[in-house]
Protein backbone atom coordinates (compact mmCIF):
# COMPACT_ATOMS: atom_id res chain seq x y z
CA UNK A 1 0.00 0.00 0.00
CA UNK A 2 1.01 3.64 -0.51
CA UNK A 3 1.67 4.29 3.08
CA UNK A 4 3.81 1.78 3.39
CA UNK A 5 6.22 2.43 0.71
CA UNK A 6 5.96 5.90 1.57
CA UNK A 7 7.81 4.90 5.35
CA UNK A 8 9.89 2.21 3.83
CA UNK A 9 10.63 4.56 0.82
CA UNK A 10 11.60 7.50 3.04
CA UNK A 11 13.62 5.58 5.36
CA UNK A 12 15.93 3.72 2.34
CA UNK A 13 16.13 7.23 0.58
CA UNK A 14 17.53 8.63 4.07
CA UNK A 15 20.24 5.59 4.44
CA UNK A 16 20.90 6.42 1.12
CA UNK A 17 21.68 10.10 1.17
CA UNK A 18 24.87 10.23 3.30
CA UNK A 19 25.22 10.92 7.13
CA UNK A 20 27.15 14.33 5.69
CA UNK A 21 24.51 15.25 4.37
CA UNK A 22 22.07 14.29 6.89
CA UNK A 23 24.05 16.68 9.64
CA UNK A 24 24.82 19.52 7.30
CA UNK A 25 20.56 19.66 7.05
CA UNK A 26 20.31 18.94 10.82
CA UNK A 27 22.92 22.02 11.38
CA UNK A 28 21.68 24.20 9.11
CA UNK A 29 19.95 26.07 11.74
CA UNK A 30 22.84 26.90 13.75
CA UNK A 31 25.00 27.84 10.43
CA UNK A 32 22.75 29.22 7.88
CA UNK A 33 24.76 27.39 4.88
CA UNK A 34 24.68 23.86 2.99
CA UNK A 35 27.87 22.64 1.44
CA UNK A 36 29.03 22.33 -1.96
CA UNK A 37 28.81 18.46 -1.01
CA UNK A 38 24.98 18.72 0.66
CA UNK A 39 24.74 20.57 -2.71
CA UNK A 40 25.95 18.20 -4.98
CA UNK A 41 24.32 15.29 -3.75
CA UNK A 42 20.76 16.73 -3.12
CA UNK A 43 21.13 17.36 -6.72
CA UNK A 44 22.18 14.44 -8.43
CA UNK A 45 19.87 12.42 -6.43
CA UNK A 46 16.86 14.89 -7.45
CA UNK A 47 17.61 13.97 -11.17
CA UNK A 48 18.22 10.02 -10.62
CA UNK A 49 14.73 10.13 -8.87
CA UNK A 50 12.85 12.34 -11.28
CA UNK A 51 14.47 10.46 -14.23
CA UNK A 52 14.35 6.90 -12.82
CA UNK A 53 10.66 7.46 -12.14
CA UNK A 54 9.66 8.83 -15.15
CA UNK A 55 11.50 6.64 -17.21
CA UNK A 56 10.11 3.32 -15.09
CA UNK A 57 6.84 4.78 -15.77
CA UNK A 58 7.01 4.90 -19.67
CA UNK A 59 8.65 1.53 -19.83
CA UNK A 60 6.18 -0.06 -17.50
CA UNK A 61 2.95 1.65 -19.13
CA UNK A 62 3.24 0.42 -22.48
CA UNK A 63 1.73 -2.88 -23.71
CA UNK A 64 2.48 -5.87 -21.74
CA UNK A 65 4.02 -3.45 -18.77
CA UNK A 66 3.79 -4.24 -15.07
CA UNK A 67 2.33 -0.68 -14.43
CA UNK A 68 -0.44 -0.24 -17.76
CA UNK A 69 -3.68 -1.36 -15.19
CA UNK A 70 -2.57 0.41 -12.11
CA UNK A 71 -3.71 4.34 -11.70
CA UNK A 72 -1.66 7.29 -12.17
CA UNK A 73 -1.03 7.89 -8.25
CA UNK A 74 -0.71 4.55 -8.07
CA UNK A 75 1.92 3.92 -10.93
CA UNK A 76 3.83 6.99 -9.53
CA UNK A 77 4.23 5.76 -6.55
CA UNK A 78 5.49 2.03 -7.40
CA UNK A 79 7.99 3.53 -9.36
CA UNK A 80 9.40 5.80 -7.11
CA UNK A 81 9.67 3.10 -4.13
CA UNK A 82 11.25 1.22 -6.84
CA UNK A 83 13.61 3.61 -8.05
CA UNK A 84 14.60 4.83 -4.62
CA UNK A 85 14.98 0.77 -3.65
CA UNK A 86 16.82 0.09 -6.68
CA UNK A 87 19.65 2.64 -5.70
CA UNK A 88 20.67 0.92 -2.37
CA UNK A 89 18.34 -1.45 -0.81
CA UNK A 90 17.11 -3.72 -3.35
CA UNK A 91 13.42 -4.59 -2.34
CA UNK A 92 10.76 -5.07 -4.91
CA UNK A 93 7.13 -3.52 -5.02
CA UNK A 94 6.32 -4.31 -8.64
CA UNK A 95 7.24 -8.18 -9.23
CA UNK A 96 10.90 -10.37 -9.62
CA UNK A 97 13.54 -8.63 -11.92
CA UNK A 98 12.69 -10.88 -14.92
CA UNK A 99 8.93 -9.36 -14.46
CA UNK A 100 10.23 -6.08 -15.67
CA UNK A 101 11.01 -5.27 -19.22
CA UNK A 102 14.00 -5.40 -21.02
CA UNK A 103 14.31 -1.33 -20.89
CA UNK A 104 13.63 -1.14 -17.18
CA UNK A 105 16.08 -3.95 -16.20
CA UNK A 106 18.77 -1.93 -18.49
CA UNK A 107 17.84 1.22 -16.09
CA UNK A 108 17.51 -0.55 -13.09
CA UNK A 109 20.91 -2.34 -13.78
CA UNK A 110 22.73 1.43 -14.34
CA UNK A 111 20.89 2.46 -11.16
CA UNK A 112 22.39 -0.39 -9.30
CA UNK A 113 25.50 0.57 -10.76
CA UNK A 114 25.59 3.95 -9.28
CA UNK A 115 24.28 3.16 -6.00
CA UNK A 116 23.77 5.40 -3.09
CA UNK A 117 25.58 8.64 -2.31
CA UNK A 118 29.06 9.04 -0.05
CA UNK A 119 29.23 8.26 3.23
CA UNK A 120 25.91 6.31 3.28
CA UNK A 121 24.31 2.79 4.30
CA UNK A 122 24.13 1.79 0.14
CA UNK A 123 26.71 0.51 -2.01
CA UNK A 124 27.43 1.21 -6.17
CA UNK A 125 30.25 3.67 -7.69
CA UNK A 126 28.44 6.68 -5.34
CA UNK A 127 26.71 9.41 -6.78
CA UNK A 128 30.04 11.73 -5.97
CA UNK A 129 31.62 9.64 -8.16
CA UNK A 130 28.99 10.33 -11.51
CA UNK A 131 28.90 14.12 -10.04
CA UNK A 132 32.71 14.05 -10.38
CA UNK A 133 32.42 12.46 -13.80
CA UNK A 134 29.77 14.72 -15.23
CA UNK A 135 31.30 17.76 -14.63
CA UNK A 136 34.83 16.69 -15.63
CA UNK A 137 33.21 15.71 -19.14
CA UNK A 138 31.02 19.15 -19.00
CA UNK A 139 34.58 20.79 -18.72
CA UNK A 140 36.40 18.71 -21.44
CA UNK A 141 33.59 19.58 -23.80
CA UNK A 142 34.02 23.35 -22.68
CA UNK A 143 38.04 22.54 -23.07
CA UNK A 144 38.27 24.20 -19.93
CA UNK A 145 41.15 24.17 -18.28
CA UNK A 146 39.80 23.44 -14.52
CA UNK A 147 36.72 21.84 -13.87
CA UNK A 148 34.89 24.68 -11.88
CA UNK A 149 31.76 24.56 -9.81
CA UNK A 150 30.11 27.25 -8.23
CA UNK A 151 33.48 28.98 -7.82
CA UNK A 152 35.44 26.11 -6.89
CA UNK A 153 37.63 24.27 -8.39
CA UNK A 154 37.90 20.69 -8.63
CA UNK A 155 41.14 19.11 -7.55
CA UNK A 156 42.86 16.72 -10.08
CA UNK A 157 43.12 14.22 -6.98
CA UNK A 158 39.18 14.08 -6.85
CA UNK A 159 39.24 13.66 -10.54
CA UNK A 160 41.64 10.88 -10.84
CA UNK A 161 40.17 9.27 -7.96
CA UNK A 162 36.75 9.26 -9.53
CA UNK A 163 38.04 7.59 -13.03
CA UNK A 164 39.55 4.81 -11.15
CA UNK A 165 36.46 4.44 -9.34
CA UNK A 166 34.77 3.99 -11.94
CA UNK A 167 37.29 1.99 -14.17
CA UNK A 168 37.89 -0.67 -11.14
CA UNK A 169 33.78 -0.78 -10.96
CA UNK A 170 33.55 -1.91 -14.66
CA UNK A 171 36.37 -4.18 -14.12
CA UNK A 172 35.56 -6.11 -11.11
CA UNK A 173 31.52 -6.21 -12.85
CA UNK A 174 33.03 -7.15 -15.91
CA UNK A 175 35.43 -9.82 -14.56
CA UNK A 176 32.65 -11.18 -11.84
CA UNK A 177 30.24 -11.82 -14.88
CA UNK A 178 32.78 -13.50 -17.04
CA UNK A 179 33.60 -16.11 -14.01
CA UNK A 180 29.59 -16.91 -13.31
CA UNK A 181 28.92 -16.95 -16.80
CA UNK A 182 31.71 -19.55 -17.59
CA UNK A 183 30.52 -21.59 -14.60
CA UNK A 184 26.68 -21.57 -14.71
CA UNK A 185 24.54 -21.71 -17.65
CA UNK A 186 22.62 -18.53 -17.03
CA UNK A 187 21.78 -15.71 -19.23
CA UNK A 188 24.17 -12.55 -19.18
CA UNK A 189 21.00 -10.12 -17.85
CA UNK A 190 20.73 -12.16 -14.93
CA UNK A 191 24.31 -12.46 -14.23
CA UNK A 192 24.69 -9.27 -14.87
CA UNK A 193 22.34 -8.20 -12.31
CA UNK A 194 23.14 -10.43 -10.05
CA UNK A 195 26.78 -9.45 -10.20
CA UNK A 196 25.61 -5.26 -9.62
CA UNK A 197 23.27 -5.84 -7.13
CA UNK A 198 26.05 -7.76 -4.86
Amino acid sequence: DNITLAIMGSLIFLGSIGFPVIANFISYHKSKRLTLHTRLTVAITVLILVTGTASLILSESLPGGLLINEAPLRRFSLALYQIISTRTAGFAAMGGFQAFSSASRLMIITLMFIGASPGSMGGGMKTGTLITLLLTTWAYTRSAQTVTIRKRTLPWGIIRRATAVLLISILVVALATWLILLTHPENLETVLFEVISA
